[in-house]
């Protein structure tokens, strides 16, 4: 029978996650990859991580500067998913795969989780969308009938409000079409 060793120091002594500096080497506490910074030009921070390619990666060239904050991410490192990442784990490329997406989940899913999908579907596409809106129409009604109370939706009220909204669509503003929508019907309706 024959006996494996391996050098201790390859493994992380401390439970802190930490910049692992140049020219070293050592297994990833969390994800359990050997990480090799030998012959780089830069350390790699442990707790900024991404998805790329369905894969979970470290970033390069960035140092932790002291942000070992992994014990206030209940021991996970902060992952940074864009919206094209977010896109990809729910399987929508389309809007045909965003509708499926929407009717399949609107009944277990609550409206945060709902504005949040359609949301980053909205910035994905939002050039093809501020020549071609409509199919937002259909999906707008679609929650609108979930998760408000009207009745009845005026389909040119819905129109309108559609363009106006994605014609005045901004990436920074903190914005939500469905949100917008049943405050604009409820404030059409008081009036």
């Amino acid at each position: 029978m024959f006996k494996r060793s391996i050098k201790q120091e390859i493994y992380f002594t401390s439970k802190n996650i930490e910049t692992l500096n140049i020219n070293s080497s050592k297994i990833h506490p969390i994800t359990l990859q050997y990480i090799n910074t030998i012959n780089r030009e830069s350390p790699v921070c442990l707790t900024k991580m991404h998805i790329a390619n369905n894969k979970l990666n470290m970033y390069d060239n960035y140092v932790c500067n002291g942000e070992n904050k992994h014990n206030e991410y209940m021991h996970l490192p902060p992952v940074s998913l864009s919206v094209s990442d977010l896109l990809i784990l729910y399987e929508i490329s389309n809007v045909d795969d965003l509708k499926i997406w929407i009717n399949k989940n609107i009944k277990d899913m609550n409206l945060n989780t709902i504005n949040r999908v359609l949301k980053c579907w909205i910035i994905e596409n939002i050039d093809d969308l501020k020549k071609h809106n409509e199919i937002l129409n259909e999906i707008c009604e679609i929650i609108l009938n979930e998760f408000s109370d009207f009745n009845n939706f005026d389909d040119k009220i819905i129109k309108n409000f559609v363009e106006y909204w994605i014609q005045n669509f901004k990436i920074d503003d903190n914005n939500d079409i469905i949100i917008d929508l049943i405050k604009y019907i409820n404030k059409k309706n008081k009036s």
